[in-house]
């Protein structure tokens, strides 16, 4: 352990690059707070990135304050974010998911400001954390499709009163056939007996009946 320590405060990058791939192996999260400190020192992009994989594979617990920080910049820091995501949706918990949240609201890159959303709001379901359903539910109305129908299915992960109300919402107003079939498919992930009069206003639509009924068949 203490060789692998060394190597990743050595001088030279290939060591150093080494050491954060033996990392990534042993999974120590005694060595979160070091590569954190080294994921700042770095100047290497690919290095980088590489010791986020490494902090993900650890789960230590000084990715967490790496995570925040990361998303509290992102303009700054937009070439980490999907790592800093898939660090976030690993990590869980109360800080993460305010951390993800944040970043839905903060000013984005323009140049892939849909692609960081879609990531964002894909992270919040696989977290399955119920209090991320506010944020996913005003997203489902969103006027990019593609984050609509992200966060439409990120719902589906959730079973409460807040995500099943938001997905008959769009089952049954929304005017898009993709965010209405993405609603159908997360209320089948969801098996929720609320959802069965909705279910059955619309099973008979041509364009998402064949999921609705799925759906239905789900539902005990």
């Amino acid at each position: 352990q203490a060789t692998i320590r060394n190597a990743l405060e050595d001088q030279d990058k290939a060591v150093r690059a080494a050491a954060i791939a033996a990392q990534k192996k042993g999974r120590r999260p005694a060595w979160g707070d070091l590569l954190a400190k080294l994921f700042k020192s770095e100047k290497h992009l690919k290095t980088r990135k590489e010791i986020l994989h490494a902090l993900a594979a650890s789960k230590a617990p000084a990715a967490g304050a790496l995570v925040a920080e990361i998303l509290k910049n992102a303009k700054s820091n937009s070439d980490f974010i999907p790592e800093a995501l898939n660090l976030a949706a690993m990590a869980g918990g109360d800080a993460m998911r305010d951390a993800v949240s944040a970043l839905l609201a903060s000013d984005l890159p323009a140049a892939n400001r849909t692609e960081i959303v879609v990531q964002a709001v894909e992270t919040l379901g696989k977290m399955k954390d119920a209090k991320a359903a506010p944020t996913l539910a005003l997203r489902a109305g969103d006027t990019q499709p593609r984050v609509a129908i992200a966060a439409t299915l990120a719902l589906g992960q959730m079973n409460n009163s807040v995500s099943r109300e938001a997905l008959i919402d769009r089952l049954l107003h929304d005017n898009r056939t993709d965010i209405r079939r993405s609603a159908a498919v997360a209320l089948s992930n969801l098996r929720a007996r609320e959802a069965i009069p909705a279910l059955l206003e619309v099973y008979n639509d041509k364009e998402i009946g064949k999921e609705v009924i799925k759906a239905l068949c789900a539902t005990p």
